[in-house]
């Protein structure tokens, strides 16, 4: 009974001891794998970047909290001890460059917001100036839509026209046009949408265009659908093209047989065809798919400032030379009047 005694009170001392010592905290062997341990007993787990309390060294910790060695994670690698190392210039900078590239490149999402901000400028510039097909097209159709919008609603003013507005629009095509009765088709604008060169339905071009000017029966039609026809020139080619391109076409009298075929770039780059038989011209235009640089654009902005810029000084000097002369001219007047008077 004494020995039993005297077990158990040796028992209680070595617990009271053990309990009296502090806690360890640091790492620890768990199986072949390394694990970090609390002074509470806790473990840090949940697949996370760990900092070591006493040496401030970063780890990468597994889910079940086991340090992870002699692998990349989230582009930092880990040594053989599992310590991150700080990534070089080189990687920091191939790093950017991946990053630029996935800003730079167009999803569906971003594309769609792309291209209806183009349409809303293009509203305020009546040009397409965009060089891929999407952006292109849906610029296009905002104006299409203005041109085609207010020429139909100066046929009604008309009140005895028999010109009838034509729509076909599906997934393949948006076709707007405007026929007369008996006469035929009067303007024609067709944007083909699928960008798919494998397609059966792929067509190269992305604008299709015509305009019969013999069939308006009126000078006043013809006026009208003349003026229409110039708008969507200058929409599908841009200002100094599509007035060129109209100013060529009405160099030639309605029914002189005249026949010709022009080739060139729009105004942004874009290729066009014309070609004019019988009184009637047929456009087409095609992207060239080049996308500017942010410098290109950066450096044509700055090209159109300056130009805007010179204008306006021009335009100054000029109105300050005309003004100079104005007065010189009154001067000179009083001047002789006054002579006159005396003598």
């Amino acid at each position: 009974m004494k020995k039993k005694l005297i077990g158990i009170s040796a028992l209680s001392a070595a617990l009271a001891i053990s309990a009296a010592m502090p806690a360890f905290a640091g790492w620890f062997k768990d199986g072949d794998q390394w694990a970090y341990e609390y002074a509470d007993g806790s473990r840090p787990k949940n697949a996370s970047w760990f900092t070591d309390p006493d040496t401030k060294l970063e780890y990468y910790l597994d889910p079940d909290g086991h340090m992870m060695s002699g692998t990349t994670i989230e582009g930092f690698w880990l040594d053989d001890n599992g310590v991150k190392q700080e990534k070089s210039e080189s990687q920091l900078a191939l790093e950017e460059e991946r990053r630029q590239r996935n800003a730079n490149r167009n999803t569906p999402a971003k594309e769609q917001s792309l291209a209806k901000e183009a349409a809303d400028k293009a509203k305020t510039t009546s040009m397409a100036a965009s060089t891929t097909r999407f952006t292109y097209q849906t610029e296009m159709k905002a104006l299409m839509d203005v041109i085609y919008i207010d020429t139909l609603k100066k046929i009604n003013e008309l009140g005895n026209s028999s010109v009838t507005r034509d729509i076909v629009e599906n997934n393949l095509q948006t076709t707007y046009g405007f026929k007369a009765e008996n006469r035929g088709i009067v303007i024609n604008t067709t944007l083909w949408k699928s960008s798919n060169t494998k397609s059966v339905n792929y067509v190269p071009h992305v604008l299709e265009m015509s305009y019969n000017r013999s069939v308006p029966s009126t000078d006043e039609e013809a006026a009208l659908f003349n003026d229409s026809f110039k708008r969507l020139l200058v929409a599908s080619l841009g200002e100094n093209q599509g007035n060129a391109v109209y100013e060529r076409i009405f160099a030639e009298e309605v029914g002189n047989g005249a026949k010709f075929d022009v080739s060139g770039n729009t105004d942004t780059g874009n290729m066009y065809e014309l070609s004019y038989r019988n009184n009637s011209a047929s456009l087409t235009v095609t992207c060239s798919e080049i996308v500017p640089t942010p410098e290109e654009e950066t450096a044509a902005g700055d090209e159109t400032s300056e130009n805007a810029t010179d204008e306006n000084a021009e335009g100054a000097s000029g109105e300050n030379t005309e003004n100079a002369a104005d007065g010189n001219a009154e001067g000179a007047s009083g001047e002789n009047t006054g002579n006159g008077a005396s003598e």
